[in-house]
């Protein structure tokens, strides 16, 4: 079996995508590869669920920003890759080999640089649109982000419809 995304539905403007198991012919387990630029708290939860899905991660950031704790953690971990960010996206996806991975991810604090870094993956690289997303805190700029035909995950939505959710439960 192996793992894949399908877009399962658009909310306020965010898609959302689960990971469902398909089988493989041949009954291997194959493990999604995942690059992720950026390190924040965001980052560090979705590299958490997705290291308990035996996931192969390669993270691109400012090695600096990852705690020591984190930092000793992710280098005992075979699955877990660090990778120091340089003045070049284009030299970090190289490095990374990003076309030979799964889902991109750009996570980083800024919302220019996650849609730059998503352009230059579909462009230079040609990473499939379906492969490829970013996580945006302004809720206008998902708008125009999405209309580009960007994937994006918008933190103002999915916090609010958090919330909405659990005060419906009550």
């Amino acid at each position: 079996m192996y793992y894949s995304f399908k877009h399962e539905f658009l909310i306020n403007n965010s898609y959302t995508y689960k990971m469902t198991e398909e089988k493989q012919q041949n009954h291997e387990i194959k493990k999604l590869r995942i690059v992720i630029l950026g390190y924040n708290n965001i980052a560090t939860s979705i590299i958490h669920k997705f290291l308990e899905e035996s996931s192969s991660i390669s993270i691109i950031c400012d090695l600096e920003k990852i705690s020591p704790i984190h930092r000793k953690s992710f280098l005992n971990e075979n699955n877990i890759n660090l990778h120091q960010t340089t003045n070049s996206l284009t030299n970090d996806f190289d490095n990374v080999k990003i076309k030979d991975n799964d889902l991109f991810l750009a996570a980083t604090e800024s919302d220019l640089l996650n849609l730059m870094a998503v352009q230059i993956s579909h462009s230079i690289f040609h990473i499939p649109r379906d492969k490829s997303m970013c996580i945006i805190n302004n809720e206008d700029l998902s708008k125009i982000y999405i209309d580009m035909g960007i994937r994006c995950i918008n933190t103002s939505n999915l916090i609010t419809e958090n919330i909405s959710n659990q005060l419906n439960r009550q």
